[in-house]
């Protein structure tokens, strides 16, 4: 859980600037979407050996939106979705 804790603040900061990203400039930096994903892959990786009793419910929403947003990012699509 102390791995998921530290990670969890650069996922969110990171998710945090590539919406701010989208709504101020209609863009997101290739730098910035390999960095969402690769921390995502990782918060994946740990939170898969984590019982998910353990883990927030809103951030395990969190996570698999992410995986949605990336993709569609990924697609050109920058409209927000709800």
């Amino acid at each position: 859980m102390g791995e998921l804790n530290d990670i969890a603040k650069d996922y969110n900061d990171k998710k945090r600037q590539i919406n701010q990203s989208i709504e101020a400039e209609r863009n997101v930096s290739d730098s910035d979407l390999t960095e969402l994903k690769s921390l995502h892959s990782r918060v994946l990786q740990i939170s898969s050996n984590i019982n998910e009793g353990y883990i927030d419910k809103k951030f395990q929403h969190s996570i698999s939106s992410t995986t949605a947003d990336i993709k569609r990012i990924e697609n050109g699509n920058l409209e927000w979705t709800t």
